[in-house]
């Protein structure tokens, strides 16, 4: 397995520098999901007040929701294939 060298300052290598990653993109899912959620609501709010939104504003919120799901779907099967084959060498 090749060595990159990379290194995140202040982050010592190996199982930290794992840990750190998988922390950071925990947080920035939940980020992610927190800001989808809100997204999904805001019609809802609306229509709660009486306020009727263009349909497009519906539609979008889905199609981003829709993104984003298959995004992390993807994300999870490339870290299924990298566990399973580390360093992505090919035997």
């Amino acid at each position: 397995m090749a060595q990159r060298d990379g290194i995140i300052s202040g982050v010592a290598p190996g199982e930290a520098t794992a840990a750190y990653l998988d922390r950071v993109v925990s947080l920035t899912t939940v980020i992610g999901a927190v800001y989808l959620t809100a997204l999904q609501l805001i019609p809802e709010v609306f229509d709660l007040y009486g306020i009727g939104l263009p349909y497009s504003m519906v539609v979008n919120g889905g199609a981003a929701l829709v993104v984003v799901c298959t995004a992390l779907d993807i994300k999870a099967q490339v870290r299924d294939v990298s566990l399973t084959n580390p360093g992505g060498v090919r035997r």
